[in-house]
């Protein structure tokens, strides 16, 4: 009789891996992540924070990636697939009983080779002179053990405290023997990778390290699962085949750099002796970058590009593979995609990711066919986080929205694959002021884990209060002075000491002296419509800004009623993609740089869609009060080219601003407090010269005093305790702040990890407050037959046809979902379809329809 070895045992099944390749296989993925593939910066943490050489970081992380599934030798695994070739011999030898073979069968018992997995190395550790409960051990264990993140509950809970492995095999299956072949297993192991298991000590921030391990093993155990891996578990050319998986998922690491000697060689577009000021300040600072920048300057002055090479000297300098950009929407965050592309191209640089719901619909390296999100296997999740559409943050150059960033920090699965990604790259994120309390909440936590790894980050703002300033800047560990300047514009800079520096730009691109009106008639749309006609009806390009799309199409239908002989446009965010993006593109035809097609006499009535990412030039504006950033932010797209050639009455900005006579309180689109304390504010003043009274204007409406006149202080009031509420609820999905001396992991319950939002039907909040769904509108005909076409998982061109057709609508509002709703999965997730009848589909009271000049309508039922 063959006696029983560890090439008896299995570990994948389809197709057949036996247990020793696919361990062996696995830490030499890790260790091909960090020498060269995107993992390469993420070596160098590690190495600081355990006080271990390079050479010593590949051994000991190979080694800790390999053990992750050693929990698969025990009989109740092994019996789940008895037509392994190693069975017959393990069953021969008395490994298998009866018993054991008959509830792996029927599937009688749950058996979790992760937790077994603790149990094993524990005990291992013994053997090793290694204390299992030192809290750095003990916390590498528990990330191991959590590399399925949460499957079932921790080892202790569900296998008793501190439990033998052999007390946890079957007396009749020889349970003397298992452990023999983990002890062989593990001596296989330490000959391949020979890890200084005893050398490893804590010289970092301990969470963060803990993390990175878990990440990382969770990582390579995927790559070494990938189907080129196992179906080529190759004896001969093994790093040939790594290689070319690691290729083939973007996980190598491009050492392609761009120019950085001065700002001119990255932005060579950009002559010298037309930078402007932040751009001047960004070279200078950048000979010698800081860990955190700051930027706070008015729209126009070239923010982005003074990050963009900020970002690459501190790549430089601190050893990292490449960049995040984080925007507030989809739609900024693809016009930034496209100037970044722009900047690799110039320098033949590969392309770099776009990150956020509908990416794949722009970024075209997402295959044709996507995964199935719903799948419960975690080999098909895997499968799904490899593929390009969800694999961004672990891309060298990526750009998305903020909340790809914000889940890193957050309690859902393979969140922490997030955090890895990060780990190795500089972050940016732009906007910084346009965050809710709830948003800002997370990404405050988010720069407290920043910190610990040790990631630079640049935040960037035109309109950034300085309360929420030192807020953002004590979460990334600043030693705030008594009293920051109110200097503007300006760059700040953060040292890894916590050292702050204020440098002040005097030199400005654009200086404005804009005249302020205000109409108390916001909610008339009539009266908004006439003062939008007399102001161009000696000629000029307005703007007319509201705050609901209801608005936006009554002023329109107005003006079409009594300016027959004006250019009109209608924008807002519910018309169906398609239609979107074709007015967009007219608009910047229309009020663009090129002015060769500009009206003589226009006017464009929009919503918010005209505050961000369009670049656009307006000789005045009509705008619903809103607060004094937005108010701000919309004021940017009046005058904003020089030479535009404008009507002799508009010569000068002018910014009609429309208030509501009745007040603010109960208003839905934004904090009553704040519109009250705005129109305070303008009613002070007939003129806001930018960028000097930017900062005045900003602490006029944010700052922290509190409002002597009554309505306003229960406002206030209300104000406070809804914030500290959102604050509240953000921190219950948060990771704790990060542990410097002792792990906090090793005290997670793994059941607290929830999927997100591409994961499963839970939604991981990244935002607060109603949110929109993309909605399409199709005939029952229509919808039928998509449904008999959908029957498996729409390919990308399908869903990419019909997701043009949709409209965001925020559903809540309606009421709840008629049951003639479809949904779809895949890449259609979350859209709904809603049947027409005569044009028009029903939803509770209301009805929809879509118009093709004003875009869909919803109307009360009475």
């Amino acid at each position: 009789m063959n006696q029983p070895s560890i090439n008896d045992l299995w570990a994948k099944s389809e197709p057949l891996i036996s247990l020793p390749d696919h361990l062996l296989e696995t830490g030499k993925c890790a260790q091909a992540l960090l020498k060269y593939g995107v993992l390469k910066s993420v070596k160098q943490k590690i190495k600081i924070m355990l006080g271990l050489t390079e050479e010593e970081v590949y051994a000991f992380m190979g080694y800790l990636a390999a053990i992750h599934d050693i929990g698969k030798c025990h009989p109740q695994f092994q019996a789940k697939n008895m037509r392994a070739p190693g069975i017959n011999t393990l069953k021969s030898a008395g490994m298998i009983s009866e018993s054991i073979e008959r509830s792996a069968r029927d599937k009688c018992q749950v058996f979790r080779h992760e937790q077994y997995t603790g149990i094993i190395l524990r005990d291992l550790l013994k053997k090793h002179n290694i204390c299992s409960g030192d809290p750095l051990w003990k916390a590498i264990v528990e990330a191991i053990v959590m590399h399925h993140q949460g499957k079932g509950t921790g080892t202790e809970s569900a296998l008793g405290k501190n439990p033998s492995p052999e007390k946890l095999i079957s007396r009749s299956c020889k349970p003397e023997k298992w452990i023999e072949l983990t002890i062989n297993l593990d001596k296989l192991l330490l000959d391949e990778f020979k890890p200084p298991l005893n050398k490893a000590k804590l010289q970092g921030c301990a969470d963060a390290v803990i993390y990175l391990i878990m990440g990382i093993v969770i990582l390579s155990d995927w790559v070494a699962s990938d189907d080129a891996m196992c179906n080529h578990m190759l004896k001969e050319n093994e790093s040939n085949i790594i290689d070319y998986v690691l290729k083939t998922r973007d996980l190598l690491l491009d050492d392609s750099e761009m120019p950085h000697a001065n700002f001119h060689n990255m932005w060579p577009n950009i002559p010298v002796d037309e930078l402007r000021g932040i751009q001047t300040a960004a070279e200078i600072l950048g000979e010698n970058p800081a860990k955190m920048y700051i930027i706070e300057a008015p729209m126009g002055e070239g923010k982005s590009e003074a990050a963009l090479y900020l970002a690459e000297r501190q790549r430089i300098k601190f050893g990292c593979n490449g960049f995040y950009m984080a925007l507030p929407t989809s739609a900024t965050g693809n016009q930034m995609f496209k100037r970044v592309n722009s900047l690799f191209e110039m320098h033949n640089m590969p392309k770099g990711r776009l990150l956020h719901g509908t990416a794949w619909m722009i970024d075209e390296s997402t295959p044709n066919k996507a995964v199935g999100a719903d799948e419960n296997e975690n080999e098909n999740i895997s499968q799904q986080w490899l593929a390009p559409l969800r694999r961004g943050l672990l891309s060298r150059f990526a750009v998305g929205t903020v909340d790809q960033a914000m889940l890193s920090v957050m309690r859902v699965k393979y969140g922490v694959l997030r955090l890895l990604g990060l780990a190795g790259k500089v972050l940016i994120i732009d906007e910084v002021h346009a965050y809710d309390t709830y948003m800002q909440t997370i990404i405050e936590r988010l720069l407290t884990w920043c910190k610990a790894l040790d990631i630079p980050v640049i935040l960037l703002s035109a309109t950034l209060p300085i309360s929420k300033k030192e807020s953002l800047m004590k979460s990334y560990g600043a030693v705030l002075p008594s009293q920051l300047t109110d200097a503007y514009p300006m760059i700040t800079t953060i040292e890894n000491s916590g050292a702050i520096k204020e440098i002040p730009v005097s030199k400005v691109h654009m200086r404005h002296m804009y005249s302020m009106s205000i109409a108390p008639f916001m909610e008339d749309a009539e009266q908004t419509a006439i003062l939008a006609y007399d102001m161009v009806k000696d000629g000029g390009c307005i703007c007319v800004l509201v705050n609901t799309v209801a608005k936006a199409q009554k002023v329109y239908t107005y003006l079409k009623e009594v300016a027959n002989d004006v250019n009109l446009n209608l924008f807002h965010a519910r018309f169906p993609v398609c239609k979107k993006q074709e007015i967009e593109t007219r608009c910047v035809a229309l009020y663009g740089k090129d002015t060769s097609h500009r009206p003589s006499k226009s006017i464009l009535v929009a919503t918010q869609v005209m505050e961000q990412s369009i670049d656009v030039d307006f000789d005045a504006m009509i705008t619903d009060i809103a607060p004094i950033d937005l108010i701000l932010q919309r004021m940017g797209r009046v005058h904003r080219f020089v030479h535009t050639p404008r009507p002799s009455h508009l010569q000068k900005p002018l910014i009609h601003i429309l208030t509501n006579r009745n007040g603010y309180n109960g208003t839905k689109i934004y904090p009553g407090l704040l519109l009250q304390k705005t129109e305070k504010f303008l009613n002070s003043i007939q003129e806001i010269k930018t960028p000097d009274m930017i900062r005045e204007c900003i602490e006029s409406v944010y700052g922290n005093e509190t409002p002597k006149e009554k309505e306003m202080y229960e406002m206030w009031a209300k104000a406070i305790f809804t914030a500290q509420q959102d604050s509240a609820q953000a921190e219950g999905s948060l990771l704790e702040e990060p542990e410097y001396d002792r792990p906090k992991f090793a005290d997670i319950t793994p059941t607290l990890w929830q999927n997100d939002d591409e994961l499963s039907n839970y939604t991981a909040k990244t935002r607060i407050g109603d949110g929109s769904s993309p909605i399409v509108l199709l005939t029952s005909d229509e919808l039928n037959q998509l449904h008999n076409q959908l029957s498996q998982w729409p390919d990308k061109e399908t869903a990419k046809r019909l997701l043009m057709q949709s409209v965001p609508i925020i559903t809540k509002r309606l009421g709840d979902e008629p049951d003639t709703i479809v949904r779809f999965k895949g890449l259609l997730k979350g859209t709904i379809f809603l049947p027409t009848v005569a044009g028009k589909a029903r939803w509770g009271n209301y009805s929809i329809y879509n118009d093709d000049e004003l875009g869909v309508i919803i109307e009360r039922i009475n």
